[in-house]
């Protein structure tokens, strides 16, 4: 069925603008009082919307390239008198995981008490546009994965237009290209301010003319046709360069109280914290007295009692901003992740106050109560919860801070949290709808799926393992109860994705040198993905067997049952899986090395059962798990990673019905997670992304557990 979102609306952008990189336009438009009205708004590539100094939505929510998913606002509550909406739109034109290198545009529609009262269009229709120079445009990005940093010179006069109409000239607008457009669906975020909750530290900084340490990643490095952006020579605010600089000095870590406004004087600091790892937009009052500079630094942990904006080592979490004397809220533009922030006053003299995170999560569930009734997990389920929602928004993501990407296999698990959560398929939907309308990626072989999406793949990198991961996934959506249409339209893909595997299997019918990054899981069984990987065709087995269960393909599980005999008599050695076997001089030899992931995928996959392989399950259920490192047992088998060896761990222990176990075991992983961040973690160590969707998957294992009555005391 077609859907109508816009009458009148045109998309629209300042005229020969439409592909400049990193421009951000305001636009304003002023309606009158109504009993009722809606705001219907899409935009390449985001926007925020504000009446006066409230944040009232930002989007769209993403979709596949040359789609736009609509945004449906009631402004009833915001139209008891005549006011003035303004909204910003980033026009990114750049390649990244996280939004599409598409031409910029907005496009947007009033509609009160039944009738038109604004639309944008290069005519008239109410809305009036300006470039916003405020915001400097050749900064650097803020990740490989992720747009660019903001870098912002503001004045009062800027602060005004969230009010008011500013002063003319505008800009000519013209018609742009737009795309095909789709709902939302998923339920529009609630924007809570999070209040910082003390300040942690305060002290001296100086800039120094040689650099204490270097910050040197690709995202800034290698700007090319490829890594689309600003060449490092050419940046007008070089944030990191300049970080590297500071030299932080005089530390005071008595704890204060942050209520009230605090003075910070040129060659000062202070750092807050905020009561768990949050995801939202930067926010806080500042009254300048005289010109000021002040950069923020934010991360999701503190490192050696300070905030390190580059602890990830692949993204830098910095912002600044230049004000000129007078008052201003100031709201970063795009989402961040933080429990630590750190004002620092370069020059001038500023009053800070109201410093917060206005959230940007998921808004379809709270933070339900914890179905195990016992203390030591609560707070696991609250970290679990917390890091969902902040990463369903719109889409299952990974990580709400370097990447904001929709990954495959992620979303496998996601996908299970968010029907455990919200009894829909929604989310999943937008999802999988979103690579169904990707179509064939011109940079990615024919039949391969890119590895997350949207985003954009110019170097042509893609996860072969991952595009298996989606057809368990859509497996699944069909025992959801997903829209079978759906599921219908992927079967062409799938079997396209198999013929190209297929063009990998050796003598044997495995698959042999996969190409691009082959991915087991983060520990060293990455290390072991040449040759035949044995956890790869396992994983493959079960994609074909899955795919041919739905599709009543039935040659696709004889194909899966030849694949099982082959590894298992290829891969079990007596006492353990071997991880891969290798070429030498034209023959297949099987490394005599194993990964404690690699026996996860077997019994994972149906290859090993505990009556099949009771002496290994034995040596699993007993010699492995979170305390392994500690006791010191088996050296020669490499330990599993959160990400996703100890999941698939937790999962075998309650299918097999050890809840007491596994219950221990959650513990065990994840207690010090949700203690140090209140969120789960991308690996079992504070590395990487500290909050990540996929280990929101503990809140199944916890609904399981509260389900069961036949275990007693852990």
């Amino acid at each position: 069925m077609h859907l109508t979102f816009f009458e009148k609306a045109e998309p629209v952008w300042p005229k020969d603008q439409a592909f400049t990189r990193n421009l951000t336009c305001g636009f304003w438009v002023s309606l009158k009082a109504a009993n009722a009205a809606i705001f219907r708004v899409t935009a390449s590539t985001t926007y925020r919307m504000f009446c006066g100094d409230r944040l009232i939505a930002y989007g769209p929510a993403r979709t596949a390239k040359g789609y736009f998913r609509v945004d449906e606002i009631d402004l009833s509550d915001f139209l008891k008198n005549d006011s003035i909406f303004y909204l910003e739109v980033a026009g990114y034109n750049c390649n990244s995981y996280a939004t599409l290198n598409q031409p910029s545009f907005l496009q947007a529609e009033a509609i009160c008490d039944g009738c038109i009262a604004a639309y944008t269009s290069a005519k008239d229709g109410g809305f009036v546009a300006r470039v916003l120079t405020e915001r400097i445009r050749r900064v650097q990005r803020y990740s490989f994965q992720r747009p660019f940093l903001e870098a912002w010179r503001l004045t009062p006069q800027y602060a005004s237009g969230y009010f008011c109409l500013p002063e003319g000239p505008f800009e000519k607008l013209e018609t742009q290209p737009g795309g095909k457009l789709l709902p939302r669906r998923v339920a529009l975020p609630e924007f809570c301010a999070l209040p910082a909750v003390g300040i942690v530290a305060t002290g001296r900084v100086t800039e120094r003319e040689i650099p204490l340490r270097h910050y040197e990643d690709r995202s800034l490095t290698e700007i090319s046709d490829i890594l689309t952006g600003f060449p490092r020579d050419e940046l007008e605010a070089k944030l990191s360069d300049d970080a590297c600089r500071y030299e932080f000095s005089d530390f005071d870590f008595s704890v204060r109280d942050i209520a009230g406004a605090h003075d910070l004087c040129a060659g000062h600091f202070l750092t807050v914290g905020f009561e768990h790892n949050s995801a939202g937009f930067l926010s806080m009052r500042v009254k300048c007295t005289e010109q000021t500079r002040l950069v923020l630094f934010f991360d999701e942990m503190l490192k050696e009692h300070d905030v390190d904006c580059f602890r990830m080592g692949d993204c830098a979490n910095i912002a600044r901003y230049d004000l000129a004397p007078g008052e201003y809220w100031l709201l970063s533009m795009e989402c961040y992740v933080l429990q630590y922030l750190k004002v620092i006053a370069l020059s001038g003299q500023c009053e800070i106050s109201d410093i917060a995170v206005v959230e940007y999560a998921a808004s379809e569930t709270g933070l339900p109560p914890c179905p195990v009734k016992k203390g030591s997990l609560a707070p696991i389920w609250d970290a679990a919860v917390r890091s969902y929602r902040q990463n369903a928004v719109d889409l299952p993501t990974d990580c709400p801070s370097r990447e904001r990407a929709g990954w495959l296999c992620d979303s496998f698990f996601a996908a299970r949290v968010a029907y455990t959560l919200t009894k829909t398929t929604t989310l999943e939907h937008n999802f999988l709808e979103n690579y169904l309308l990707a179509g064939q990626l011109p940079t990615l072989p024919k039949g391969m799926f890119p590895m997350c999406y949207p985003a954009d793949h110019d170097n042509g990198v893609f996860i072969p393992n991952w595009a298996m991961w989606l057809v368990l996934q859509l497996t699944e959506y069909a025992s959801r109860g997903g829209k079978m249409d759906l599921i219908s339209e992927f079967r062409a893909p799938v079997l396209s994705l198999f013929s190209y595997l297929d063009t990998f299997l050796n003598e044997d019918g495995l698959l042999e040198d996969l190409p691009s990054w082959v991915f087991v899981e983060w520990s060293h069984a990455n290390d072991l993905t040449d040759g035949v990987n044995y956890p790869s065709n396992m994983l493959y087995a079960a994609a074909k067997q899955a795919a041919g269960q739905l599709y009543g393909e039935s040659a696709l599980c004889r194909e899966a049952d030849a694949m099982k005999k082959v590894i298992l008599a290829q891969s079990f050695h007596g006492i353990f899986f071997q991880d891969h076997a290798v070429r030498r001089q034209g023959k297949l030899f099987c490394v005599h090395e194993s990964t404690e992931v690699c026996q996860y995928y077997a019994f994972f996959f149906g290859l090993a059962t505990p009556d099949s392989h009771p002496a290994l399950w034995a040596t699993l259920i007993n010699d492995f798990g979170p305390e392994r490192k500690g006791t010191g047992r088996h050296p020669e088998i490499a330990p599993s990673n959160a990400f996703m060896g100890n999941a698939m761990r937790i999962d075998l222990l309650l299918q097999n019905g050890l809840y007491a176990q596994a219950a221990r075991e959650i513990e065990g992983y994840y207690s010090k997670m949700a203690a140090l961040t209140g969120t789960l973690w991308e690996h079992d160590t504070p590395t990487a992304s500290l909050s990540h969707g996929f280990a929101a998957y503990a809140v199944c294992w916890l609904k399981l557990l509260g389900e069961q009555n036949n275990w007693r005391q852990l």
